[in-house]
């Protein structure tokens, strides 16, 4: 039996959602960076860290980052650079820090001293030290070294980095590879050291709660013989959960007895170091809820049709990607096309993502045209894809590559172009495919590359960076999103607020998954699971939604090559019921408002719940509005298994144990209810397909009166005692016809109107759930139910039926 509780019912009626199309277009929060100068230092203050600067030697000296109220990264060493004997941090070096510029978004900072050696029998080494510190957490410091008489380096010239964070994994990119397939893995145990030994670009520590990154644009610039290390991660404590780690970059190192490096007299050493940080910014509400679906098209279908947008946005999908638009700014033929399909994404409720490439450019393109016309094509000129792109199935996407670090008015052109698009067009996003630091330039003298082989990293996120400032200020609540595939490199990463990554390259555990694109989580961001296209192999659409539901949801993007696979024929492995998880999927975390839900992560949560049979695992999703939740149960074995879950801390996800809770299977539609402290009970015994879930939603529940159950987001809900009616708003995609199903209906004398009128609803008596179909607008449906009507207006009877999903998974 259902218990009366008053309270709660009271509680509810205060309850209010906004719709999710409202939060979309809520302004980022503030991403600045404050200065201020006092006795302890210099403190460079961004949306959730702090550095603090020596004004003395210009060493950072302190570096907090926050998640929320906990702190997650401390220094616990200041950041130093080493050179023998002589320490940046040391007390006994002089100087003076400038302040060279400042905005409300970076800060630059100039420093002019002497390195001093620890012992007396060694000059003094003048240097100057110029840290670009920005908003976005990253720093690059330009140091250059100025011996006055000759200066004999033994061992070694380094950055090191020591701290202590959150982190269980580490990463290292090399300076001479784009980042896919770098070496990575689970930090060594305390008192371990990892050496590397291959070009060292930028090393990094994270979780899904932190990262924290030392990158170079020298690494290994001289070696005294082969092999030695170029990187090094120590570790001083691990315990699995925090770190205690030291990050280190040579940039010269000589190994015992053998030939010092000499730098003479007059001569400089200059080169660049950085830090990048995460988690750098506040989270915004609507990430979880950004599912994005994209637009390759062909050159028959260069456009989609307006139902065709449509049906991406009654799939589930919020953020419509055009994957070959053109030239910012400049959309492809036929004329008049763009405009007409943002306005349409936008009356579907959806945001309108622009696509563009971080080193290629349309041929077409007038920065092209006048660079070759003038002769000078060489200084923008760029190799990727061999210099050239041109898919078979449109000819007008003819790309030309540039270089990602070009200082020849390239990034001033791209910006240039994106400002005019946003002039022109109500474009909300932008999606940066192969947004990777590509070494694939050998103009170095000609593009001024530090070395021979340089793979553009900090010229990379400076453009990121740049791209996002004035995106932001065109457009409050922009959605920037990059291509990083495997390459998880954290100041490549750290501009944007979506990362997507290819399901088609499969991972070998839901662990392994958790622990390695986790770190999209460390940046309050998205993560952005790619369907797969021409790829030869991939992961069914069954699995991922295993991998995205137990993982924080709203990561499986779709294409229209997939979803329309007689149109366009060059996908590859599409299945029929594809589209069927993801109408179902990504329908139901937006019913339930995956975006304003607080996430139990399965690998976090060993100590407040756990499934029974191996490879199947459960996360829960609590919605702060409503208190109600969402709980995924996979199974990732090929197998059919039954397992059941148990909760072993309910107050820790605050269940409450007094409360009744109705259990409702999305899929089967059946429900049963069981009070928060025998919850388990009604989650016991489930039976779930090989390489498949379980959906289950569970509301707390009151007798008194009938309540919205599931079916399109609730907005509000409200009782009227007197008049014994409830009134409900929800929400849906406009034209999606979906099931509402309204929970505590014990009689049929019920009257159900829609936007006041009439509605066809049905009674299933047995489980006292009223439900029937309806078709949602622009606007919010007024849903409302009044009992103890007249004779004549009892609902028929009639059993209810699972959906088409379980139907699928279940036919014989």
């Amino acid at each position: 039996m259902f218990v009366t509780l008053n309270a709660s019912t009271k509680a509810a009626e205060k309850q209010v959602s906004q719709p999710f199309r409202s939060v979309l277009r809520e302004p980022l929060p503030e991403e600045s960076l404050s200065y201020k100068v006092d006795s302890v230092g210099i403190h460079l203050k961004g949306p959730v860290f702090e550095y603090l600067v020596d004004p003395n030697t210009g060493c950072i000296t302190n570096l907090e980052v926050r998640r929320d109220d906990e702190k997650v990264i401390q220094l616990s060493e200041p950041v130093d650079l080493i050179l023998d004997d002589y320490r940046l941090s040391a007390k006994q070096n002089s100087g003076e820090t400038v302040l060279e510029f400042k905005s409300q978004h970076q800060v630059i900072l100039k420093t002019t001293g002497l390195l001093k050696p620890q012992a007396n029998n060694s000059s003094a080494i003048p240097y100057t030290l110029q840290s670009t510190f920005f908003d976005d957490g990253v720093v690059v410091s330009k140091v250059t070294l100025q011996p006055k008489q000759d200066l004999v380096i033994h061992r070694n010239v380094s950055s090191r980095l020591s701290a202590k964070g959150k982190f269980h994994s580490y990463l290292h990119k090399r300076r001479d590879q784009h980042g896919m397939g770098s070496q990575s893995g689970s930090l060594p145990p305390t008192g371990k050291a990892l050496p590397l030994t291959t070009l060292t670009s930028c090393l990094e520590v994270f979780s899904p709660e932190a990262a924290l990154a030392l990158f170079t644009d020298s690494g290994a610039t001289h070696l005294s013989k082969a092999g030695l290390p170029t990187a090094v991660i120590n570790i001083t404590q691990n315990d699995g959960v925090t770190a205690d780690v030291v990050l280190e970059q040579n940039i010269i190192n000589i190994s015992e007895g053998a030939k010092p490096y000499l730098m003479k007299a007059g001569e400089e050493l200059t080169f660049r170091t950085g830090l990048s940080l995460a988690p750098n910014r506040v989270p915004h509400p609507r990430n979880s809820g950004l599912r994005m679906f994209t637009w390759a098209g062909d050159q028959k279908h260069p456009y989609p049709t307006h139902q065709e947008i449509l049906d991406a946005a009654r799939l589930g999908f919020t953020l419509f990607q055009m994957h070959r638009p053109g030239t910012p700014g400049k959309p492809r033929p036929p004329a008049g096309e763009m405009k007409r399909v943002i306005q349409q994404v936008h009356d579907a409720g959806m945001l309108f993502i622009w696509c563009t490439m971080a080193d290629m450019m349309y041929e077409s393109s007038e920065g092209v045209q006048q660079m070759r016309e003038q002769n000078q094509w060489k200084l923008w000129q760029g190799f990727n894809y061999g210099g050239h792109y041109q898919p078979h199935m449109d000819p007008y996407c003819n790309m030309t590559a540039t270089c990602l670090s070009s200082p020849n008015g390239l990034a001033e052109y791209r910006l240039k172009t994106i400002s005019e698009m946003l002039d022109k067009f109500a474009v909300d996003g932008i999606y940066v495919d192969d947004n990777l630091a590509y070494p694939s330039c050998p103009l170095h003298q000609e593009h001024q590359h530090p070395h021979p082989v340089y793979d553009s990293l900090i010229e990379l996120h400076d453009m990121s960076w740049r791209r996002r400032k004035l995106m932001m200020e065109k457009c409050p609540h922009v959605v920037l999103i990059d291509h990083c595939t495997t390459a998880m490199v954290l100041p490549v990463m750290s501009a944007f607020d979506m990362h997507l990554y290819g399901e088609g390259y499969g991972s070998p555990s839901l662990e392994n998954y958790w622990n390695f694109f986790g770190i999209t989580k460390s940046l309050n961001g998205q993560g952005c699971l790619w369907p797969g296209d021409d790829e030869n192999t991939r992961t069914s659409a069954a699995i991922v939604y295993n991998y995205d539901l137990l993982t924080g949801g709203g990561q499986y993007s779709y294409l229209d090559w997939r979803l329309y696979p007689k149109k366009f024929p060059y996908a590859k492995g599409v299945a029929d019921e594809e589209s069927l998880y993801i109408r179902t999927y990504s329908t139901a975390q937006a019913n339930f408002g995956i975006y304003e839900s607080q996430p139990y992560i399965f690998a976090e949560s060993e100590k407040l719940f756990s499934t029974s049979t191996p490879q199947t695992y459960a996360t829960i999703y609590r919605n702060r509005t409503w208190n109600d939740y969402l709980i995924p149960i996979a199974n990732m074995s090929s197998q059919a298994q039954t397992t059941s879950l148990e909760i072993h801390q309910p107050e820790a996800i605050k269940l409450k144990q007094d409360q009744n809770y109705l259990v409702f299977d999305v899929n089967q539609h059946t429900s049963k209810t069981a009070s928060g402290a025998d919850v388990s009970s009604a989650l016991s015994n489930l039976e779930i397909p090989g390489g498949s879930l379980r959906l289950l939603y569970l509301r707390p529940v009151s007798d008194s009166h009938p309540m919205h159950l599931w079916g399109g987001k609730r907005l509000s809900e409200s009782w009227d005692a007197a008049q014994k009616s409830l009134r409900f708003e929800i929400d849906g995609p406009p034209g999606l016809q979906e099931t509402i199903y309204i929970a505590n209906c014990r009689q049929p004398a019920l009257k159900v109107l829609v936007n006041g009128q009439p509605a066809a609803f049905a009674l299933d008596a047995s489980q006292g759930i009223a439900f029937g179909t309806v078709t949602f607008t622009e606007t919010p449906l007024q849903i409302e139910v009044i009992t103890e009507t007249e004779k004549g207006s009892c609902l028929p009877l009639e059993k209810i039926k699972p959906d088409q999903l379980f139907l699928h998974q279940h036919q014989k």
